[in-house]
């Protein structure tokens, strides 16, 4: 598995990139094709650094939230320090880690909310939200969220691209070409007039 990073925040953390061409896979085994990598050091600034490798994408997910949360300040853990204290607003994603190294990032400690299922789960960076939480709106609109990695700059091109796919065999097939002239035939030679099929003859000059 990869580590992802936006190509806007490597550009804006002015980290050098290296030239690649790779294929990445994703929901329904589409593929995207990746062209730089970066590398760099993660780290909270206290007792965490590890250097990784990311894939640069033109994008990772949409916001996440979808939409705000309700929760009322006042329910939000007050003796724990947050690794996203706007965790519950709508926010670009930047970063994508790779399942091993989001392991490695956690640690022992876990708060529950009272009448809640959001958690609020221990790791080098701080408490980190997880679980769901009751949003009426959320609930109305009966959605899923499904991020994954995308691109649509090249849509015009992999479209013709499945045209040309769907018509092979087709246009070379001399069946079909048969097919064809007997229809252009049919087309030149009869007509319907007065209620009636002429049929145009070829005439032989012998």
């Amino acid at each position: 598995m990869c580590s992802f990073i936006t190509t806007e925040f490597a550009d804006l953390l002015q980290i050098k990139k290296e030239t690649i061409s790779i294929a990445v896979s994703g929901l329904n085994s589409a593929k995207i094709n990746v062209s730089s990598r970066v590398c760099t050091v993660v780290s909270n600034k206290s007792d965490f650094e590890m250097r990784l490798e990311f894939l640069c994408v033109p994008k990772i997910s949409s916001m996440i939230p979808i939409d705000s949360l309700q929760i009322p300040k006042e329910h939000l853990p007050l003796n724990i320090k947050l690794a996203d204290p706007y965790f519950y607003r709508p926010g670009k994603i930047d970063v994508l880690l790779r399942a091993e190294v989001f392991y490695q990032l956690l640690r022992f400690g876990q708060v529950e909310m009272p009448n809640s299922e959001l958690k609020f789960q221990n790791s080098v960076f701080g408490f980190i939200a997880t679980g769901s939480t009751s949003n009426s709106q959320s609930e109305k609109m009966k959605y899923i969220h499904c991020g994954r990695i995308y691109d649509c700059s090249d849509i015009g091109n992999d479209i013709k691209k499945f045209w040309q796919l769907e018509s092979i065999g087709i246009k070379d097939d001399p069946i079909c070409n048969e097919v064809d002239q007997s229809l252009e035939t049919f087309e030149k030679t009869v007509r319907y007039k007065d209620n009636r099929y002429e049929v145009e003859l070829p005439w032989k000059r012998d």
